[in-house]
């Protein structure tokens, strides 16, 4: 029997081993994932199923187009779904937005599912 996936998530990641693993651990907990390879991937993506989005989880360094710019037009378009941003990068900024979170690398599978839960409450 199929599982009954209740909540969609964005996942922009150009490295694809990382994006698969993640893709693979919140599958498991009945996660519909939409992957996208960088910002550019993403945006189109989020145009075609921005209703269906329920959170974005983005890396910050890839080609073409960064998490922050990518955070900066969801920003621009009123989305309204939280975004978990995923980076080695010790972030001295403040989030661009209050519904920008930050889970640092290397991090435990249970922690990135702990952060998913909480921001899709």
């Amino acid at each position: 029997m199929m599982k009954q996936f209740t909540k969609c998530i964005l996942l922009v990641d150009d490295d694809e081993n990382i994006r698969s693993i993640i893709k693979k651990v919140l599958q498991q907990q009945g996660y519909e994932i939409l992957e996208a390879v960088n910002g550019v991937d993403a945006i189109r993506i989020y145009e075609q199923d921005y209703s269906r989005v329920n959170l974005v989880i983005t890396d910050i360094q890839m080609p073409e187009m960064d998490g922050w710019e990518f955070i900066d037009y969801l920003n621009i378009k009123g989305c309204k779904s939280p975004v978990l941003v995923i980076t080695a990068q010790v972030v001295d900024e403040e989030p661009v937005s209050p519904n920008v979170h930050i889970l640092l690398k290397p991090h435990r599978t249970s922690a990135l599912l702990s952060k998913v839960k909480q921001l899709l409450l």
